[in-house]
């Protein structure tokens, strides 16, 4: 049996100020067998607050009442969202009746067609719709339910989600780790800019929606940060939809990068104790096997014993620069800048490491551009860069007449540079003589950590540390610091 055939007793309203014609509607629904209660009313003043309060099934409204028509006690109820079925009758045209199914009644008949048969199917067409549409409100409310706990999750969730429905083109919820991808609302994504990491959400989505399976994340750079992109394509009932999810990984690859660091700094430090600690502790050890020899004259012992000195002290200097190293990794190195004269610093410097040089047939010469008095920055720290700058001038342009310590201004900085008139530096390498062990690397002697102690001291002070060759021969090494 259908639920509409009045098995069940019915709560109905009909608000007339004519008696006859309420009269004659209660008459034509008992002689229609329809069960139930049936309230009159002859004004609709206070109808919103009875259907609040009452469970009518349906609302029987005539079109003129005292001060007002159906249209406006029709607005009054659907303005307070209640929604009672309302069956309008009316004693004038269908215009009337399509006004009042216009402003929110379901359905509305002629007083000059009422009968018990043709009211009794108007009632239950009436009964029908208004349950389809209660049924259909709660649909919605549990769509909307449903929608407001995806937004709730979505939006609470630390990692960027965005469900798109790929068919109309449009977001349906985007939280604010997306958007900081995306853009707000995905309005990037959608209107395709240029970003890697848009670029890259565009492809995954497309291969998402295009295959309707799952697309492996990938990873990209994305402003200072490193953010992985992967989609999901949905099945719903009636649409199909992605996902999209975006991971921000910076610290996870931040983290996986200073593990490889230390793993690589770890590997380098092996690898130049191992050998380049070798050749010094091999000349100390042949040496105290040398002064062994009961018939050694004078002479030879104390050139031995100066040769052990010598190898001591180049040990001590690669432990030093391993320390100085180790420190500005972990702690950075701190500089105290005050006003230094230039002229009284380089003469200081070429005459500390005068000796050294000579001994390879070299001179160290002081060049200073007129006018350039003075600078600031660490005196003690600047005399230990231009000792490794001289340091390695020695070592690879080996029998260079004259090394030039000079000073000039370059731009809004200082340059305090080293030149020598050696062989220069081999194109491939110009990019990497500062990188730490990297002489050490290449096996070329030293420990490769000189120059990048160098850099770190530039840097300390606000600079930074480059390297050329010069037009007219050699390789120059300048220390750049900021400001005269």
């Amino acid at each position: 049996m259908s639920p509409f055939a009045f098995d069940a007793p019915l709560r109905l309203l009909v608000i007339d100020d004519d008696e006859v014609d309420r009269t004659a509607i209660r008459r034509y629904l008992t002689a229609a067998a329809v069960p139930g209660t049936i309230d009159e009313l002859d004004h609709a003043r206070d109808v919103v607050a009875r259907l609040g309060t009452v469970p009518y099934d349906c609302l029987i409204l005539d079109h003129h009442l005292p001060g007002e028509n159906s249209l406006d006690v029709i607005a009054r109820i659907r303005a307070a969202e209640l929604p009672t079925p309302i069956l309008c009758v009316t004693g004038h045209d269908e215009e009337v009746g399509a006004a009042s199914v216009a402003a929110g009644a379901s359905d509305f008949l002629s007083k000059l067609d009422l009968s018990p048969s043709r009211l009794s199917r108007r009632l239950r067409y009436v009964l029908r719709l208004g349950r389809a549409e209660q049924q259909a409100r709660r649909d919605r409310d549990a769509l909307e339910r449903e929608r407001q706990l995806l937004h709730a999750v979505v939006t609470h969730l630390p990692t960027g989600v965005a469900v798109f429905d790929t068919d109309a083109d449009r977001v349906l919820v985007a939280n604010d780790p997306a958007e900081v991808v995306v853009g707000p609302h995905a309005a990037r994504l959608l209107a395709g800019a240029d970003a890697p990491a848009v670029a890259l959400a565009r492809q995954v989505l497309a291969a998402a929606s295009e295959s309707g399976a799952s697309v492996a994340p990938d990873a990209v750079a994305h402003g200072d940060r490193e953010v992985r992109i992967g989609a999901t394509s949905i099945a719903l009932a009636d649409r199909r939809v992605a996902m999209l999810v975006i991971d921000d990984v910076t610290d996870e690859v931040v983290a996986r990068r200073s593990a490889e660091r230390a793993a690589q700094a770890r590997e380098d430090v092996l690898a130049i104790v191992s050998h380049d600690m070798r050749g010094p502790l091999s000349a100390i050890g042949v040496a105290l096997d040398g002064l062994r020899d009961p018939e050694l004259d004078p002479a030879t012992r104390e050139r031995i014993v100066r040769a052990a000195q010598r190898s001591v002290e180049r040990a001590e200097r690669l432990i030093r620069d391993l320390l100085f190293a180790h420190q500005l990794e972990v702690r950075g190195l701190q500089v105290e800048p005050r006003v230094v004269e230039v002229a009284p610093m380089l003469r200081h410097v070429a005459h500390e490491h005068e000796l050294v040089a000579s001994q390879d047939g070299t001179t160290l010469v002081v060049a200073i551009e007129d006018g350039l008095v003075a600078l600031r920055g660490d005196r003690d720290r600047l005399g230990q860069a231009f000792a490794n700058l001289i340091g390695n001038a020695l070592r690879h342009a080996r029998g260079t007449p004259t090394i030039e310590l000079g000073a000039r201004r370059d731009g809004d900085a200082v340059a305090l540079t080293v030149r020598d008139h050696g062989p220069g530096v081999a194109p491939d390498a110009l990019p990497h003589v500062f990188d730490r062990y990297w002489q050490g690397r290449e096996r070329r002697g030293g420990a490769g950590l000189g120059l990048a102690i160098v850099r770190g001291i530039a840097r300390a002070h606000g600079g930074d540390a480059r390297v050329r060759n010069h037009p007219d021969g050699g390789a120059e090494f300048a220390i750049l610091l900021p400001g005269a």
